[in-house]
């Protein structure tokens, strides 16, 4: 189902996503390019048809072990519309010499914490 988020935030905001798969589990992935980050996430949340209101998580991967990989961080998203009963799962990539995003805080006060985890 998130299929069609990830079609509405193509056609909206096209220079948004760098890449879209599935993976093993059949579930579907948006890269967002950084500075695109909270813009994608205020669509999702506030589009009627999509409705993702409801912020579950988010986390980090160092991919230092792949080295020399960058960028070095993934800093990954779970959203859900409970009107729709379907999750959406984003994934941001961030170099290591500038570890740095925005902060999904103001789209979803539940980020909060979770963002306070990542940086840790």
């Amino acid at each position: 189902m998130s299929k069609l988020a990830f079609d509405k935030v193509a056609a909206r905001f096209p220079e948004a996503i760098a890449e879209r798969y599935d993976d093993r589990t059949g579930g579907h992935w948006a890269v967002i390019v950084a500075p695109h980050v909270r813009e994608v996430a205020t669509f999702l949340k506030n589009d009627p048809e999509l409705d993702y209101k409801l912020f579950l998580s988010a986390d980090a991967v160092d991919r230092l072990y792949l080295a020399p990989n960058e960028p070095r961080f993934e800093v990954v998203y779970f959203l859900r519309s409970l009107s729709r009963r379907d999750e959406v799962r984003l994934k941001v990539r961030v170099p290591g010499d500038n570890p740095e995003m925005p902060s999904l805080t103001p789209v979803y006060q539940g980020a909060n914490w979770w963002e306070r985890f990542v940086w840790d």
